[in-house]
């Protein structure tokens, strides 16, 4: 072991000459051996070592928290300005169907029965309804993707709901020199449901079929049962939605690329909304589509009885 010992002692790499510049006689040197130099060190150093790792992922994370932070304040800062947009656009579908039923209650040449004008003024009043409750909402900050959503279920008829939309929703189509075609043939049509939300996600599909259909648009409404459900499916011969978009369709501020039609307004607010209400209703929503032929949404809800 000595020999080993002394052996390593001069083979250690820690050596320096103690006289140098001494040309005459042979210098001394000292050396140093470790003989458990890792342990050692590992010993003496791995609480700065353990510190300097920590140190470093707090860096790592300070500085993903701050790259974190830019990023989602620009995206806050671009859904605030998209929020006001798409307010504007909802707002502007029934203010469109109020200025549309003045217009034909204005003109004199039309000469409307009194039936058809008492139908224009109910139209109004429940288009104002309308756009009450939707600046009531954003009065009270109640954003319609928010978790404190309280929605008041009762038992509704989702027929009545379905001809009550169709027939405020009329004139838009009419204007256009489209049809609306209702084929309700559920027997049973009685569901728990929120009826303002429920209007609306009806009215929703509504317009953007209507918006994202040729110069005639063709929309039908239908319903059947299956089960203890109801199905509810509303198709348009529109422009259609390729196989890639139909996964986005229900996201936030997603918008359909319409090709050569630039009249179409809005920001993706509408089935995202839907989409929001259908599932606090634990209901299902899917989605048919081919391009240029046309898009037909299913809503599965359960039945209520009688």
């Amino acid at each position: 072991e000595d020999e080993n010992g002394s052996s390593e002692l001069r083979d250690s790499p820690y050596k320096i000459a103690l006289f140098p510049n001494a040309f005459l006689l042979e210098s001394d040197e000292l050396l140093l051996y470790f003989p458990d130099k890792d342990s050692l060190i590992i010993k003496n150093s791995w609480k700065v070592l353990l510190i300097s790792v920590m140190l470093i992922f707090i860096l790592i994370g300070l500085f993903y928290s701050s790259i974190s932070t830019i990023y989602k304040q620009k995206k806050l800062s671009l859904v605030k300005n998209d929020f006001i947009n798409n307010m504007t656009h909802e707002l502007k579908t029934p203010i469109s169907t109020i200025s549309l039923a003045c217009e034909a209650l204005s003109d004199k040449t039309l000469m409307l029965d009194p039936e058809r004008q008492t139908s224009y003024v109910s139209m109004i009043k429940d288009e104002n309804k309308r756009l009450s409750i939707l600046v009531d909402n954003v009065l009270k900050s109640a954003v319609w993707d928010s978790t404190h959503l309280k929605l008041n279920f009762s038992k509704i008829n989702l027929h009545d709901i379905i001809q009550k939309v169709s027939q405020n929703f009329d004139i838009q189509i009419n204007n256009r020199d489209g049809k609306l075609n209702l084929d309700l043939e559920a027997k049973e049509a009685c569901i728990l449901a929120d009826k303002v939300h429920f209007s609306n996600v009806i009215y929703n599909l509504l317009d953007n079929a209507n918006k994202y259909s040729p110069e005639v648009p063709k929309i039908c409404i239908s319903t059947k049962n299956e089960d203890d459900y109801l199905i509810i499916s509303i198709s348009d011969n529109g422009i259609g939605i390729s196989k890639e978009n139909q996964k986005k369709i229900f996201d936030k501020f997603f918008r359909v690329s319409t090709g050569n039609i630039h009249d179409v307004k809005g920001f993706g607010l509408g089935l995202s909304y839907v989409k929001r209400i259908v599932d606090l209703h634990h209901a299902e929503i899917s989605i048919e589509s081919t391009r240029s032929k046309g898009t037909t949404i299913n809503i599965k809800i359960a039945t209520h009885g009688k």
